[in-house]
């Protein structure tokens, strides 16, 4: 079936807004059955490491090898094994702080499992071999010297004299972050939280479940948050220096910013941080709040109806005869986001230009006639706003700037107009 797409009499608009399993053999065996990798499987250096060297090492920069353990277990291992107080995801993982090793218990044993993988555990391909023997000595100074002195193996001269011995140490630590050097096009969909440069450490609630609310009351979090990348360039959105959020819970745009590095990357789908969403990072040129982008056509407020969880946040979508978000088309480097409001369609995509040296964020809507009178938040008050072209009013409305359309079954107007935001630098 052919499909055909009919143009309808639109009001078309642009809006510029400036501004670890540890199962493992002791180093005279035979690998076990168990192992994932063979040894043929290893990189080169693998077959050449001082163990030796690196065990030894460890007094000289104990306190930076616990840091340095510690973070890797937090970001790699925590989801799968977890602490005492709250048990991984996993209910097989190894619980170092009770279990026993099935196949070895010392620091080399260890390692070959972090190396080459066992049974359900798969090998930690990305870690160093310094990397590996650091988070080894987390783990037995944090669970078994304290917690499972049983499976604690005391390190001493023989058992370093009998470590396979090797020339090297491997190449250099370097932190792997997938998650931000992914290339996931122009755009990326999940909850975020939109702030400003230096931003107070937001509050996090810990321990076990139930966990305690927190206050996020005031926090600008879109949970139906879609971030465009605005500039030009190749990475994806992860690797531009301008993007805008919109939110196709409440149809708003959340906010906009700029800078280097996108977000933060603190979330168990990125970096595996648990209870939390990824906050903006770099310069928040303008926000809106957490409330209706677009009044309710038949009334004419933003008053918000959605439900009210205890915690005095309000979630989900706004109701459907209000507004409803239909889904997203990419055109080239373009996202366009497609909604209505009341029976009026839209079409919405976000731009970027620049007036001097500032950022000119530009949100271009196409709307088809209403027989209501709509109403649209485009920013707090004091956000410089220009209005170019006809069919539309800016207006100051409850500490915000409102773009008003007439109702109309007919609209002709010209074919674009420009709403400029903008934010100027002191």
């Amino acid at each position: 079936m052919n499909k055909k797409y009919i143009a309808y009499p639109a009001l078309l608009l642009s809006i510029l807004l400036f501004g670890c399993n540890q199962n493992s053999t002791n180093q005279e065996a035979e690998a076990p059955l168990g192992f994932i990798l063979l040894e043929s499987d290893l990189p080169d250096f693998e077959k050449d490491i001082d163990h030796k060297g690196l065990l030894t090492a460890l007094g000289d920069r104990h306190d930076e090898s616990i840091r340095t353990g510690e973070h890797i277990y937090n970001n790699i291992c925590f989801n799968c094994h977890g602490n005492p107080e709250q048990v991984g995801s996993i209910p097989t993982a190894f619980k170092f702080w009770e279990d026993t090793f099935k196949v070895g218990k010392d620091p080399y044993s260890i390692y070959q499992t972090l190396t080459r993988g066992y049974g359900s555990m798969p090998p930690q391909v990305n870690l160093t071999p310094v990397e590996k023997y650091d988070i080894i000595n987390y783990l037995r100074e944090t669970f078994l010297q304290k917690q499972n002195p049983d499976q604690y193996y005391e390190i001493d001269s023989a058992y370093l004299a009998g470590l396979p011995t090797g020339t090297n140490t491997g190449p250099a630590p370097k932190e792997f972050k997938p998650w931000a050097e992914m290339d996931y096009g122009n755009f990326l969909i999940n909850t975020y939280e939109l702030v400003g440069r230096n931003a107070p450490e937001r509050e996090r609630s810990s321990g076990p479940s139930p966990l305690p609310d927190e206050n996020l009351v005031k926090a600008n979090f879109a949970y139906k948050g879609i971030a465009v990348r605005l500039d030009q360039g190749t990475g994806g959105v992860a690797a531009g220096n301008a993007w805008m959020m919109f939110d196709h819970d409440l149809m708003r745009v959340a906010g906009a910013w700029s800078g280097e590095g996108f977000i933060d990357w603190q979330a168990i789908l990125f970096n595996g941080s648990h209870n939390i969403s990824p906050r903006t990072v770099g310069d928040l040129h303008f926000q809106n709040p957490v409330s209706p982008g677009w009044a309710n056509p038949n009334t004419g407020t933003f008053a918000d109806p959605r439900f009210t969880a205890r915690d005095k946040r309000k979630f989900g979508p706004l109701p459907r005869e209000w507004t409803h978000y239909k889904g997203l088309y990419q055109y080239q480097d373009r996202v366009i986001v497609s909604y209505t409001v009341g029976e009026a369609k839209v079409l919405e995509t976000f731009g970027l230009e620049t007036l001097g040296d500032q950022p000119v964020f530009t949100r271009t809507l196409n709307i088809s006639p209403s027989e209501k009178p709509l109403k649209m938040r485009i920013a707090p008050s004091g956000t410089s706003v220009a209005l170019v072209g006809e069919g539309a009013v800016l207006k100051n409305e409850g500490g915000f700037t409102v773009m008003e359309l007439v109702p109309s079954s007919s609209l002709k107007v010209k074919p674009e107009l420009c709403i400029r935001i903008c934010k100027w630098e002191a």
